[in-house]
């Protein structure tokens, strides 16, 4: 006997479960509850097999490049010791590929020029009328001279790895491009990223990028001044400093009045030279232009040179040692 379902209110209940429960109907539901799906006895689950393996993959890409950049880094640093360095001569359209031995002198005058590649560090471009020693090539230090004419450096490697020696002291890489160029017992040295270190048996001095400097022998090099100072400025702080003969009152008029913000370096590294009776005037000025973070700013005037080189220290000025901030400087330009 067939049995038919009301077109009625049990229809109802099979669309929204309203109305009347046809007996049919809920015999069935009862035959089937055992079968019907119970989400807090089973939660929906993705199986392992299905799920993404993408962040295992990235993880050990990860690994990988880790471990390819730092056996990069190490054998870019690793030099054998005593070896030369790579070396192109160029004269006009002609060039030719030698080895700059450890202990060789080479004097480039004319019209030639020199690309010698600073081991696996980077390259330093020697300009015509000029003369460079190799001394020494080790993994840790590689030393070289320049007795006169000029080279551009670029090096990418920690501090101190590359040392040039001149006749007015030495220029000690941070990790840095710069400039060098030696007239007599003079070298000038100009910054374009990083920062460098000069020194000789008078004192040092730290010039950053953008900055240069004179190391003379005889005498501590000078203090940095930015390239973009003004001419007034700079005649000034030479004044102050010493280096240049003049009248000190102008030349602190024109320190003052020129100085930025950004010059307060030179202030600090000029305040130090002077003595106690223009140095407090000097530093006083410093704060008004980058006032200390941690120092009383009312008390500048008597600050003892420590307390000078913290708040050194605390201008927005990159670490002289971070030298990885500088990747750039892998490239050449």
């Amino acid at each position: 006997m067939n049995t038919f379902i009301r077109d009625d209110d049990a229809n109802d209940y099979l669309w929204d479960r309203s109305g009347a429960v046809d007996p049919v109907v809920a015999d069935l539901e009862q035959t089937l509850s055992p079968l019907a799906f119970r989400s807090a006895e089973h939660p929906l689950t993705i199986p392992a097999r299905s799920r993404s393996r993408w962040p295992v993959f990235a993880a050990v890409a990860a690994t990988l490049l880790v471990a390819v950049a730092s056996g990069l880094l190490y054998w870019r640093l690793q030099w054998p010791a005593g070896r030369g360095w790579p070396m192109e001569l160029s004269t006009g359209a002609a060039a030719r590929l030698e080895t700059l031995a450890v202990g060789q002198t080479v004097a480039i005058d004319g019209a030639t020029t020199a690309s010698i590649d600073i081991a696996r560090l980077g390259t330093m471009n020697v300009l015509s009328n000029s003369q460079v020693t190799l001394n020494a090539t080790a993994s840790a230090k590689h030393l070289l001279q320049l007795d006169r004419g000029s080279m551009r450096v670029r090096v990418w490697a920690p501090p101190s790895r590359v040392v040039v020696s001149t006749p007015a002291g030495d220029v000690i890489d941070l990790g840095c491009v710069f400039t060098l160029s030696v007239v007599a017992s003079t070298a000038h040295v100009a910054v374009e990223t990083g920062w460098v270190q000069l020194e000789n048996g008078n004192g040092e001095v730290l010039v950053p990028a953008g900055a240069s400097t004179t190391m003379t022998a005889g005498r501590r090099p000078l203090v940095p001044i930015y390239d973009d100072a003004t001419e007034p400025f700079r005649q000034g702080v030479r004044v102050l400093e010493g280096e240049l003969a003049g009248d000190s009152a102008p030349a602190w008029q024109d320190v003052r009045r020129d100085s930025r913000p950004r010059d307060v370096p030179t202030l600090l590294m000029l305040a130090l030279r002077l003595p106690d009776s223009r140095r407090g005037a000097l530093l006083e000025h410093a704060a008004i232009l980058a006032p200390p973070l941690r120092l009383p700013a009312s008390g500048v005037a008597s600050l003892d040179e420590a307390a000078v080189w913290e708040w050194f220290d605390s201008l927005p000025l990159p670490p002289a040692k971070a030298w990885w901030r500088n990747w750039r400087d892998v490239f050449r330009r």
